[in-house]
């Protein structure tokens, strides 16, 4: 049974890791080790240096020092939107400008560039967020920056709203709320208008929305055939196709970088494993994850397809685990105390967002999946968060 599960994963995605080598995200020193780079900021604007540094402070390739530095970073304002910003390295220097909708956004869009040339792959700052956040006993959908400055809340219902998930283009968001039926249902909201609209209110439960990585379609979990299956319907939710059909729950459904395949959590036997199967249908095959009896919350990495994060039962709680298809293998990522649940990539494929829960509270964390970094991403005072989502618009 094990020899025809990877025979059936093989097959399921050997067009994916046959068809991109693993890129080092790492920074390589002269003796080819992964190193960190000491960098040095300032600014004409005092929280123009403060937000700079907070970025790479978040980073974890990066190391923000006063002084002498492997990278000298200047920025200069021009106006209230524009960033000029000038960085040299050795005998090197290169210089650019970043325009925003203000001056937050184009630091952080200026930082974005100097990452991408410096480490040759994307920056995230300049990037949206949406999560749940805990209002008077009630769970609402926030939407914002990386930093907690923007940060506004788009829902205001009757009943608890959960699991947001951004369109590619960050212009809209899916989310299942209870209200106002007070039964889970899926609905789409539109962030430039704030306008909600139902997008899938089948009977019984409607959740686990998700956009495909083209935003043509939405892969969902639905219980309209009295058992939570998972479908796939276009962007605007009409007709979705039923891809499974057992006496199992289905769970959290997430898309390969291609949008050809998706990995989805489902019990069929007993306890969550991951499994996985074409976005058009076809056989199912668990993962071979082999780390934990309870494995669930998958999220595919955006850049590298040979890998996939997910949350995992280890010790009593909850830790963050990396599967890498290629070596066919898990491996443990998170140390914080307490829980660690709901990962999700970020665009360069090298950090993930997690939900840490510790002592009846819950805050974000961004984890760097090179260097092990972990920092919070804002303060208590913000109050619980949960359930990141992350897409790059810029």
């Amino acid at each position: 049974m094990r020899a025809l599960a990877l025979l059936l994963l093989s097959t399921l995605f050997t067009s994916l890791v046959g068809a991109q080598s693993p890129t080092d995200l790492g920074v390589i020193d002269r003796t080819g080790k992964k190193s960190e780079l000491t960098i040095s900021i300032s600014a004409t604007i005092p929280s123009v240096e403060a937000l700079a540094k907070r970025a790479f402070q978040l980073h974890g390739a990066f190391r923000v020092v006063a002084g002498d530095a492997d990278i000298s970073l200047q920025l200069r304002t021009a106006g209230t939107d524009t960033v000029l910003f000038s960085a040299t390295s050795g005998r090197t220097s290169f210089n650019g400008t970043a325009t925003g909708e203000d001056l937050q956004e184009a630091t952080a869009m200026a930082c974005d560039d100097v990452v991408e040339r410096l480490l040759g792959i994307p920056g995230f700052f300049a990037g949206t967020l949406t999560l749940v956040g805990e209002r008077d006993g009630r769970k609402e959908i926030f939407v914002g920056d990386l930093f907690f400055q923007k940060m506004r809340q788009v829902t205001r219902g009757k009943g608890d709203s959960l699991s947001p998930k951004l369109s590619p283009n960050g212009d809209k968001l899916l989310y299942t709320t209870y209200a106002p039926s007070g039964f889970p249902d899926i609905y789409e909201l539109t962030l430039a208008s704030g306008q909600s609209s139902p997008f899938a209110t089948y009977k019984g439960t409607n959740t686990g929305a998700v956009f495909s990585p083209d935003g043509s379609r939405v892969a969902m979990i639905l219980s309209s055939s009295g058992n939570a299956e998972l479908y796939v319907a276009g962007a605007t939710g009409r007709l979705p196709k039923r891809l499974t059909n057992n006496r199992s729950l289905e769970a959290s459904p997430t898309w390969s970088p291609d949008g050809s395949k998706i990995i989805f959590t489902s019990d069929q036997l007993g306890k969550p494993q991951l499994f996985g199967m074409m976005s058009t249908g076809g056989p199912v095959s668990r993962l071979p994850t082999d780390i934990s009896r309870y494995c669930s919350e998958p999220d595919w990495n955006p850049r590298n397809p040979r890998q996939i994060v997910f949350t995992a039962a280890e010790s009593g709680g909850f830790k963050i685990a990396l599967y890498d298809i290629s070596l066919g293998k898990s491996t443990w990522l998170s140390t914080v105390g307490g829980d660690a649940v709901e990962p999700a990539w970020l665009n360069d494929g090298r950090h993930l967002i997690f939900t840490n829960r510790s002592g009846g509270n819950t805050r974000l964390y961004i984890l760097d999946t090179v260097s092990g970094n972990m920092e919070p991403l804002h303060s208590t005072r913000f109050g619980d968060s949960s359930q990141a989502d992350f897409v790059m618009t810029r």
